[in-house]
């Protein structure tokens, strides 16, 4: 249980202290002790927070209510050309050439870039793309999280929504307006479900899959988590062998289907440009992919409680954003791959809808043993 506790929050707290850092280091020279001395706050908040336990609700409503009116701030202050970043703009370009009637993985970002991400992603944020705003969805994921957390009754709720709502990566979500926590949470829900409403019968086999197939369709680093969830089936919840491979079955067909109008209507150009050549090309060299997926696999033999497969995705995930800033650092060195931003850090935040959730099953009563130890 402590392990659980030190892993995802100081995982959470690496994660904070990499943005704030790179950041911080373009306006002052205390950067360095600025950012250790926030992450180290925000670590030891946990005892005061804990003690209000009669006003969690409305507390963490107040957190809510601050930070939305924050972001709408910094939305409407901030212009999106201001940033070196084009998510936004990969979205953009992709519903553009899409509704142009033109192939939309040869579209550009207003940076040059080509569009990265599965079909399913672009039509998930396809409202907001019209409605002319996408960092609605951050923020929209922080209040849906902090919901989930009050719902399921978590005792660290309120420190954890504080922890979500006081972090710099959250607010780069919003400013940049990415959708890597969106996606992050999308997929925890997906587990959550999976584990309440297990393949235990071919319906529900076919109806999980094709969820599964829909979602898995939006980034494929996901793949790790349907190894570590059907490892789980099988050695954790003892899943007949049937069913799962239905489940997967199901899950690899409908991941396939949501390419087939591309194929149909943009066949020689989908062979030229396409989502796996782009990720495979532009992040790092394939045989790390193929590193990743063996890591996946041996740590599936473990993933035979629930609670230990969601921290284990995680884990891989965050190793996975680790191994790919390392490679870069090798390649460009520590200053022109991190300050430079040759290293995309935002694939960290992939990690920290798993680590919370984590920290949400933790039992506060060893936090209790610690204060009692400070006092």
């Amino acid at each position: 249980m402590q392990n659980r506790f030190f892993i995802s929050l100081l995982s959470i707290q690496f994660i904070n202290f990499i943005f704030l850092y790179k950041y911080l280091d373009r306006v002052t020279e205390y950067s360095l002790l600025i950012s250790i001395t926030y992450v180290a706050t925000q670590f030891f908040l946990i005892f005061p927070l804990l003690k209000l336990k009669r006003y969690n609700v409305k507390i963490q409503q107040f957190l809510i209510l601050i930070f939305t009116l924050i972001t709408i701030y910094l939305l409407y202050k901030v212009s999106i050309y201001s940033l070196n970043v084009d998510r936004w703009s990969v979205v953009s370009s992709f519903w553009e050439a899409s509704f142009s009637g033109k192939y939309p993985y040869l579209a550009h970002s207003h940076l040059g870039n080509y569009p990265g991400p599965m079909p399913i992603y672009f039509i998930l944020l396809l409202p907001f793309h019209l409605l002319g705003e996408l960092g609605i969805v951050p923020i929209l994921t922080v209040i849906l999280f902090s919901y989930f957390l009050y719902k399921n009754e978590s005792k660290l709720s309120l420190y954890l929504t504080f922890l979500l709502v006081s972090s710099c990566a959250t607010f780069w979500e919003v400013v940049s307006r990415s959708s890597i926590l969106f996606n992050g949470t999308l997929i925890l829900i997906y587990l959550i479900w999976a584990e309440k409403y297990k393949p235990t019968n071919f319906k529900r086999a076919i109806i999980l899959g094709i969820i599964g197939g829909l979602l898995l369709s939006t980034r494929n680093v996901f793949s790790i988590c349907y190894i570590l969830l059907a490892f789980y089936f099988l050695l954790g919840a003892k899943i007949k062998f049937s069913f799962l491979f239905v489940w997967a079955a199901t899950v690899i067909i409908t991941f396939a289907l949501t390419f087939l109008p591309l194929i149909i209507f943009f066949k020689s150009e989908f062979m030229v440009m396409n989502p796996f050549l782009i990720q495979s090309s532009f992040l790092v060299p394939q045989k790390y992919v193929i590193v990743f997926l063996i890591l996946s696999i041996f740590a599936g033999f473990i993933c035979k409680e629930f609670d230990s497969m969601i921290l284990l995705n995680g884990i891989l995930l965050f190793t996975i954003a680790s191994v790919y800033s390392i490679y870069l650092i090798v390649k460009f060195g520590f200053n022109q791959a991190y300050f430079g931003s040759e290293i995309d850090i935002s694939y960290y935040i992939f990690s920290i809808p798993f680590f919370i959730y984590s920290l949400s099953i933790v039992d506060t009563e060893i936090f209790n043993k610690s204060n009692r130890q400070f006092s």
